[in-house]
């Protein structure tokens, strides 16, 4: 994982620890695999975490967290790309 991201997950952990950032589900490294899988898109353990930890970001309190969330974050990971 990239120190970057490293320190994007720590700042998260601190943040749902202090109460000022709620994620109202639980998804898991295994779920990202599973909808990148199902998008045609393959990731390393790294790019899935960096997915896993964008959630927040992403996060619409009007639909909430759905497979197309992760979808969401999963794209995002992968524009990022070089």
């Amino acid at each position: 994982m990239s120190a970057e991201a490293w320190e994007h997950l720590q700042l998260l952990q601190d943040e749902i620890i202090d109460g000022s950032v709620v994620i109202p589900t639980t998804w898991s490294i295994d779920d990202i695999f599973y909808q990148a899988d199902v998008d045609g898109v393959t990731l390393t353990r790294e790019e899935a975490l960096e997915a896993l930890g964008d959630l927040p970001e992403v996060f619409d309190a009007s639909v909430g967290t759905s497979w197309d969330t992760l979808s969401a974050c999963i794209d995002n990971v992968v524009r990022a790309r070089p």
